[in-house]
């Protein structure tokens, strides 16, 4: 069973890696390889884990996700898709709980980079990406 959590984690951090290095480069998020990991995530959570896992749990889990890429279509995507698409992924393999943590650390640390650039630079509209600091969001979830 530690191998399959040890398995759990490090494929929700390679998701996020690759999520954070495609985010830095092109300011996008893969599609395929965020509905290939919720595949995997869900294996994980109706299969390996949590065979009785309600299906109402799952789907508030990945609530964040949904209400961020409705968020998105409002704003005319002032906030992106793709990080809807993150935390629909990362509410397959999360608690809500969980994943709503992450998305709280992943916005104090935005905010707290997006404050010391505006210091900085002096430039009020500046693209920040978001994957960076969701992954950096993951890992203090993991620490607490």
């Amino acid at each position: 069973m530690l191998i399959l959590k040890i398995l759990h984690i490090a494929i929700l951090v390679i998701y996020l890696v690759l999520c954070s290095y495609t985010d830095i480069r092109n300011m996008t998020i893969s599609l395929p390889l965020s509905i290939v990991c919720s595949l995997i995530g869900c294996i994980f959570r109706f299969v390996l884990f949590i065979p009785k896992a309600s299906f109402f749990s799952f789907i508030i889990s990945i609530s964040i996700g949904i209400f961020l890429i409705l968020l998105s279509i409002i704003s005319h995507n002032m906030i992106g898709v793709g990080d809807g698409m993150i935390f629909v992924t990362t509410g397959t393999f999360l608690s809500f709980a969980n994943n709503i943590s992450m998305l709280f650390y992943g916005l104090l640390l935005t905010s707290f980079y997006a404050l010391y650039k505006l210091i900085v630079t002096r430039k009020r509209k500046t693209i920040i990406p978001f994957a960076p600091f969701l992954l950096f969001g993951y890992s203090l979830v993991l620490i607490t």
